[in-house]
């Protein structure tokens, strides 16, 4: 986790760890001092439209450790990099055409702004947040985005109109599409408050046809899959952090049963969802907590889990490619970002490639 003042900030306002939620919501707040802004938000398998052109891609954050970071895009190599522009976290479009860039907005506060990575195509302000903003990801057909306002609004922007809306209200504890992208899957509770109930939810795009899935009253950070939705269950524990283990549920939320068993020491919580495979067969996690932020392989459905961040566990994982093969990372301390990379390890772990030095914040379409 990033260390400075603004961090512990945000955890004294926020009701759960900057780790357990993925929350880019730390990525606004932090944007300004020029601190790292880097923790992995749930996003859907990459899936497209039949017949959208896919032009394969990745973009990624430089200059973190600057006052005016900037966004570029490059090949999934990190071949032929060019500027997109000013912002601290971004992700790229499923079809490769846009990508959403969380930046500081002229007048104060922050804002989601959408830009062709086309050149000479104009970009458009999408979202805009007083105190922070969360960036959670794209529609599988990359004509929507939803977005964290604040903590306590949950909102779909639609690239097409170019219009953005609230579809929930309340502490949002993570967010995502349903795989056809015509469902959303969210977890709130009513207060920041730890002890405050907080339960998954699922409803159409605008909102309508709301309902929990969860009843328990400990469940967040939904990550909708080919057939089955993961979520972080939690376990309370007095003057300590909560215990996480990922459970898996249908989307009607029958069929719950716990996938992971993970030990998880006093100060950390233990994992939540990043990205799924196409075939629903392996899953990316993260291990969270104090000082802790470490990439985990999870194979599905025997819940068998490898740390694969590495000797030093300043890894964090960002995305699984749709084959579930590739995972992309960023390296190094969070505290450091001048010496943070973008690369690439297997699933099965082992040694980086290094895709960028000097960056951060990356995402892709691969």
């Amino acid at each position: 986790m990033p260390q400075d003042s603004n961090t512990t900030t945000i955890h004294r306002r926020t009701r759960r760890s900057l780790a357990a939620l993925g929350a880019l919501a730390a990525a606004a707040a932090l944007g300004a001092s020029g601190a790292s802004a880097i923790a992995p938000a749930p996003v859907p398998p990459v899936t497209t439209v039949p017949g959208t052109p896919v032009a394969p891609g990745m973009t990624y954050v430089k200059g973190l450790a600057g006052p005016h970071p900037s966004v570029w895009i490059a090949g999934t190599g990190g071949r032929s990099p060019r500027r997109l522009g000013g912002g601290f976290d971004a992700r790229l479009s499923p079809n490769g055409q846009s990508a959403a860039i969380l930046a500081s907005a002229g007048s104060g506060g922050y804002a989601i702004v959408t830009r062709p990575t086309a050149r000479g195509q104009a970009s458009r302000t999408l979202v805009r947040a007083n105190e922070t903003l969360q960036l959670i990801g794209f529609s599988p057909d990359s004509t929507r985005i939803l977005a964290v306002v604040d903590g306590n609004r949950l909102v779909l922007g639609n690239l097409t109109a170019g219009s953005a809306r609230v579809v929930a209200r309340g502490w949002i504890q993570g967010a995502s599409f349903s795989p056809q992208g015509g469902r959303i899957a969210y977890a709130r509770s009513a207060t920041q408050q730890l002890s405050s109930r907080v339960d998954v939810w699922t409803a159409n795009l605008d909102g309508t046809s709301a309902r929990a899935i969860t009843h328990d009253g400990r469940s967040l950070a939904p990550l909708w899959g080919p057939s089955k939705i993961a979520y972080t269950h939690e376990r309370l524990r007095r003057n300590d952090a909560p215990v996480y283990q990922l459970w898996l549920m249908s989307p009607d939320g029958r069929n719950r049963g716990q996938l992971t068993h993970t030990p998880v020491p006093t100060l950390v919580s233990g994992l939540t969802a990043t990205q799924w495979s196409s075939d629903g067969r392996r899953l990316l996690a993260e291990f969270g907590g104090q000082d802790t932020s470490r990439a985990y392989a999870v194979d599905v459905p025997s819940g068998r889990e490898r740390d694969i961040s590495g000797r030093n566990g300043n890894r964090v994982g960002v995305a699984l490619s749709a084959d579930g093969r590739t995972v992309l990372v960023q390296d190094g301390y969070f505290d450091d970002p001048a010496h943070q990379s973008v690369a690439t390890i297997p699933f099965g772990g082992g040694s980086s490639t290094v895709l960028v030095p000097h960056a951060g914040a990356p995402s892709w379409n691969r």
